[in-house]
């Protein structure tokens, strides 16, 4: 069976940004990558175990042989949504790219940002010359984006809700691991996502898997799309990828 490379996006991920991620992880990796959206599914009144099961079930449906040759790399909380897909399904090798599993940063982070964006601020201190990817109108794209596809309160419940049951469900993390985490995430805790990377490594019989652990000093919670640290995160996942 030939490699399958799936690309789970963060909640917030402009389609703009996540194509652009796409094509570069092909380019890196040389296979090409498949884009799991979920974003169907974020709909109001429904509980985050209703939530999760429709994400599952349509992962089932979309991959109905969801074992073997999968590589599935998650960001933020597409990195807690593929963790719940790693231990409820057979994965062979799992990427999680600051895993949403305590989403605190998004109280302190989100609002700031969208007074920025409304003022027209641009996207601030270190985000400017940050990201690589530019749009027309960046600013009041992203504002009418945000605006126009979620809602702060219901998306905030569904994150922290898939990150505490990806935590409550790590005994069943069965899957070779490459975690990448940026230490100057603001939207995430670093803590959490450390904590989960060791008692992970400490399971029964984990030593079947390979875990490899990416650090990246000066890496803000967006690292797929910084100018300065983008490239050698993509060489370590074609590496991982590769083994």
């Amino acid at each position: 069976m030939d490699t399958r490379i799936i690309y789970i996006r963060g909640l917030w991920s402009h389609d703009i940004a996540t194509a652009w991620i796409k094509n570069k992880l092909e380019d890196y990796i040389s296979i090409p990558v498949e884009l799991f959206d979920y974003h169907d599914i974020l709909v109001d009144n429904i509980d985050t175990g209703t939530y999760l099961s429709r994400v599952v079930e349509k992962f089932c449906d979309l991959y109905p042989f969801s074992n073997g040759n999968f590589i599935i790399i998650g960001h933020s909380h597409g990195g807690a949504l593929a963790t719940i897909l790693v231990e409820r399904l057979n994965i062979d090798k799992t990427v999680l790219i600051n895993p949403a599993f305590r989403p605190w940063g998004v109280f302190r982070r989100v609002p700031n940002e969208m007074k920025r964006f409304s003022k027209k601020f641009g996207i601030g201190p270190g985000y400017n010359p940050h990201f690589i990817v530019k749009y027309n109108g960046e600013v009041e794209e992203r504002t009418l984006y945000f605006i126009k596809n979620f809602k702060f309160l219901r998306d905030f419940s569904r994150v922290y809700g898939t990150g505490t049951e990806a935590l409550k469900g790590l005994r069943n993390f069965r899957s070779n691991l490459l975690m990448i985490q940026s230490l100057k995430d603001e939207f995430v805790s670093t803590k959490a996502s450390l904590s989960f990377f060791n008692q992970v490594c400490a399971l029964p019989n984990y030593e079947r898997y390979s875990r490899d652990l990416m650090l990246i000093s000066n890496g803000e919670h967006a690292i797929l799309e910084e100018n300065h640290e983008y490239p050698k995160v993509l060489k370590k996942i074609a590496q991982f990828s590769r083994r």
